[in-house]
């Protein structure tokens, strides 16, 4: 039988209404509720907030959950606010060329950079629910916002409420 160990997993949310990601946070050192913490994941990298803290234990070779890469430093809470800064304008760039597109009935609802800046995800949402043709309008906003890498999400009509 092979000896068991333990790991350390933390809950991280990357929004204030967002679901609760898993990682393993077995590496860091005096991790608490609430800290601000750098992961990589699907979407690039992203700050999080640690939200629950659990001590997992499993067989030796199950390992499922990614690392944390590190507690969030002063420059990466500034870093997140200069984007973050950015987002609005996003938004109002991308809603005036949806109209100068004549895109009938799609609304900009959101823009969210990645940590680093390198992602940008425009968030939508349509009035009707069939596939929408937005090429022209990904393809301006990645000249416009160009070297980060832009994604057109459609979301629903209760992510739009939250």
């Amino acid at each position: 039988m092979e000896p068991s160990s333990s790991q350390l997993i933390v809950g991280v949310r990357f929004s204030k209404v967002g679901k609760i990601y898993n990682f393993d946070a077995t590496k860091i050192q005096n991790i608490q509720k609430g800290d601000v913490v750098v992961v990589e994941t699907s979407r690039g990298w992203q700050l999080g907030e640690i939200f629950t803290i659990t001590t997992v234990v499993n067989q030796a070779g199950d390992c499922s959950w990614k690392p944390l890469d590190r507690l969030a430093t002063p420059k990466d809470l500034m870093q997140r606010q200069f984007w973050q800064n950015k987002e609005g304008e996003v938004i109002e760039l991308c809603a005036n060329r949806v109209k100068e597109l004549k895109l009938r009935g799609i609304k900009i609802v959101a823009s969210e950079y990645s940590f680093d800046g390198t992602r940008l995800n425009i968030l939508f949402s349509s009035e009707s629910e069939d596939k929408v043709e937005l090429k022209s309008l990904r393809s301006d906003m990645q000249q416009q916002f160009a070297p980060a890498q832009v994604e057109l999400r459609q979301i629903g009509p209760r992510d739009v409420a939250k």
